[in-house]
């Protein structure tokens, strides 16, 4: 009976023999056929460690070693078992998966003692062997392989929708094997245990500082290569003739496809209009959703941001944009050549500026009517809010009049400095040349300019003919001070 009962066990309980194991192994991959091709190439390499220098051995091994290589010769018309076939056998696989944890780590442990004794060798054997790995590693087999796929789709041209076509069942299937909802699941399970997982390795690697502050020095070096790499690919450019560089630019501007780029727009375009309407559609009380969610998002945000942080650091930041503009007036000092195409550039950027605001007014003038371009000026005109404008306004002077309520120095300590500071003689050298080219130049068009300006004026004084008290005081202020000049003369 119990016999019996062990003889059960034995046929339902997982299999880890490791005899049978490698029996089985042995067996599998004995009859495939790139099994056969390495035994028939080590046959005599044994043999011939076995026979040595012994004459008879020898002559024992030749015989053997011909007659066993005849054994392993692939029959014709007899496929062996592929070793694909082999690998997916389940009863291979059920006894492989117990073993595979021991072959995994085997596989690790020699490739760490190869590494190992490659890294102890002295630096020109190292460079030597791995020299010779490299060399023998058939990595032009590679490219061959990339050529006659890429050889196999060209003759495919007449037929652009081969492919596609021939990949469409792949992809049905692929598709209708994922269960997008358990990868959803999985992404959500993980919110919690990535963080953690990138958190408990962060802890283990700052328990070796040293090696920490040697990861973190790697930044520095993978930004030279970066940028090495991005000098050594735009130096053969700049070899090529002027001409020739831009013809090259040009034809890669002309193979854009300027349709679908339209077309990308259009449908950008559309999505953000529907996101606008469906806003509308969903929110309360005649609000828009979208707005509504990402002023939730920025309130928790900001219940978790440090203020005060977040204040120094853009004011690190403004140090640094401060530090940058000092190096870059040194750089212009020390050539002036440069210093004055820096200089011309700002005059470079406001005549674009100029140049393209007169191409939109005459186009403005060119496609639209006088009708037209009142309409939509009133339209524009209509975008503009002036409550919301003259309220931001009123606010402002609010802020200024509870400063200069509550802390009467304040602006005005500013403004003394500030005008303390002016060179007195030279502001008003340029007050007055400044004064008298604007005068001297609209001289022309003053008889059309000054009469509206000095009516706006007098009507402004005394609008409807009733003048305020503080304004007549003004006034006759003014005119004390015209009379005193007019008693000076």
């Amino acid at each position: 009976m119990n016999r019996k009962d062990t003889t059960v066990a034995r046929d339902t309980g997982p299999r880890r023999d490791d005899g049978s194991f490698i029996g089985s192994f042995a067996k599998s991959f004995a009859r495939t056929d790139e099994m056969r091709e390495i035994v028939r190439a080590a046959i005599p390499e044994v043999l011939g460690v076995w026979a040595g220098k012994s004459r008879i051995k020898k002559a024992i091994a030749g015989l053997v070693g011909r007659a066993l290589a005849k054994g392993f010769v692939p029959r014709d018309g007899v496929a062996g078992s592929p070793v694909i076939e082999t690998c997916g056998d389940p009863e291979f696989v059920r006894q492989a998966s117990a073993q595979m944890p021991g072959i995994i780590n085997a596989v690790i442990a020699g490739l760490g003692a190869f590494t190992r004794e490659i890294s102890a060798m002295p630096p020109e054997e190292r460079r030597f062997y791995l020299k010779s790995i490299i060399d023998d590693t058939d990595l032009g087999g590679v490219g061959e392989i990339i050529t006659n796929l890429a050889r196999s789709a060209n003759q495919r041209n007449n037929e652009p929708g081969f492919i596609v076509e021939a990949l469409r069942p792949k992809v049905r299937s692929l598709l209708s094997e994922v269960d997008f909802g358990e990868i959803k699941e999985a992404v959500d399970a993980s919110a919690e245990f990535i963080p953690a997982l990138a958190g408990m390795i962060n802890e283990e690697m700052w328990q070796y500082p040293a090696k920490m502050v040697c990861l973190l020095s790697l930044l520095p070096a993978l930004v030279n290569i970066a940028v090495r790499s991005v000098v050594k690919t735009v130096g053969p450019i700049n070899e090529m003739p002027p001409d020739l560089l831009s013809d090259v630019i040009l034809s890669l501007v002309r193979d854009v496809d300027g349709k679908s780029i339209g077309s990308l727009v259009n449908q950008v375009s559309e999505i953000v209009r529907k996101i606008h309407t469906g806003s509308a559609l969903i929110g309360d009380r005649g609000g828009h959703a979208v707005p509504a969610a990402v002023s939730s998002l920025a309130a928790e945000t900001l219940k978790e941001v440090d203020v005060l942080l977040l204040l120094k650091s853009q004011g690190m930041l403004r140090e640094l944009r401060d530090l940058l503009r000092i190096s870059v007036i040194e750089v212009l000092e020390g050539d002036p050549a440069i210093a004055a195409d820096f200089f011309q550039s700002h005059f470079r950027s406001l005549a674009s500026w100029v140049r393209a605001w007169s191409r939109k007014a005459d186009t403005f003038e060119r496609i639209f009517s006088d009708e037209d371009v009142a309409r939509e000026f009133a339209r524009g005109m209509s975008e503009l809010d002036p409550q919301v404008m003259a309220t931001a306004l009123s606010g402002i002077c609010n802020l200024f009049n509870q400063v200069r309520r509550l802390s009467p120095g304040t602006i005005r300590n500013f403004l003394s400095q500030f005008f303390s500071a002016l060179d007195e003689q030279v502001v008003g050298g340029t007050a007055r040349w400044l004064v008298d080219d604007i005068v001297q130049s609209m001289k022309p068009m003053a008889q059309e300019i000054m009469p509206p300006v000095i009516s706006g004026i007098a009507e402004l004084i005394a609008p409807d003919g009733v003048m305020s008290d503080e304004m007549r005081d003004a006034c006759g202020k003014l005119k004390n001070a015209f009379s005193r000049m007019e008693g000076t003369e």
